[in-house]
């Protein structure tokens, strides 16, 4: 069982487009996008957790998300707490290819569950402010697997990580937390 990383992605992304122009970490204007598959004017963005716990990684992506708006591209972010499952697949790229048999038997090699598994993967207690509105983000639009991503959170307080190691507090329930009484 393999759990997506930005290598990987790149292979899928060579298979779904294997007829197209598909340019890696080439320069585009100011950004060197993951991938850039030119005769569909798409971008394919993965975000390793520095794209949630650094606040200067997460303006770049303001910024190629503004330039991609101006420039008549789009661009899919694929954050490293989602998996391409058959439904994350037909969310992100029915639209430029049907699943088929071939993809199909590729994704079978990552059915590794959504969400936050890995004991080295950074939680959302560790995000940056803006990082933490970009989760929130990613979970409206990865809403189909929201609920995986939430009870993989609860499971790091099941098996003993403290409340404040898995979830960010907000401002208010920070305030509250430490007033004095």
């Amino acid at each position: 069982m393999k759990y997506l990383v930005e290598t990987r992605l790149v292979d899928l992304a060579k298979v779904i487009f294997c007829d197209s122009d598909i340019r890696l970490n080439s320069k585009l204007d100011r950004f060197r996008p993951d991938i850039f598959i030119v005769d569909k004017n798409l971008i394919i963005e993965f975000d390793g957790p520095r794209h949630f716990t650094n606040s200067k990684v997460v303006l770049r992506d303001y910024k190629i998300d503004k330039y991609v708006c101006n420039n008549n591209l789009n661009i899919i972010h694929v954050p490293y707490f989602v998996q391409i499952s058959e439904d994350i697949y037909n969310l992100l790229f029915s639209s430029y290819k049907k699943l088929n048999d071939n993809i199909r038997n590729i994704l079978v090699e990552y059915m590794y569950p959504h969400g936050f598994i890995d004991k080295k993967a950074p939680l959302p207690a560790d995000f940056c402010s803006i990082g933490i509105e970009r989760f929130e983000y990613m979970l409206d639009y990865y809403s189909i697997i929201k609920k995986d991503i939430i009870q993989s959170m609860n499971n790091q307080v099941n098996v003993g990580k403290d409340i404040l190691e898995v979830y960010p507090l907000n401002k208010r329930e920070y305030y509250n937390a430490f007033k004095k009484k």
